[in-house]
């Protein structure tokens, strides 16, 4: 279970990310990057943060949580630098993604 929760919380910035691209679809595409990118960071910031406090906090055994203690903070230090960048990246794929599907839905005339 221990496990299983640690994936959920690496899944949900991307999962959260992709709605609010999808809910973004409707305005300006100057909107979408604004808003993805930068709550994309805010919400990485959160899930990292969030990631190392449950595996701390909840290890399985005092030998894992020494283990996670030892551990640098190098995750977490590297998403205030280079969060925005992700986002930016994850962003782009969304947008080609949704391009590609509005060139698909024209050329095969799906609603």
């Amino acid at each position: 279970m221990y496990e299983l929760i640690q994936n959920v919380i690496r899944t949900l910035p991307m999962l959260l990310l992709t709605v609010l691209f999808i809910y973004m679809l409707r305005f300006k595409c100057y909107a979408r990057l604004i808003s993805v990118v930068f709550v994309g960071w805010g919400v990485l910031i959160l899930f990292v943060h969030l990631y190392w406090w449950y595996a701390f906090n909840f290890a399985p055994t005092p030998e894992v949580q020494n283990e996670i203690a030892l551990k640098d903070s190098g995750p977490s230090s590297a998403v205030y630098i280079i969060g925005w960048a992700y986002s930016l990246i994850f962003y782009f794929v969304l947008e080609l993604a949704a391009i590609l599907i509005k060139a698909t839905r024209r050329i095969f005339k799906w609603a």
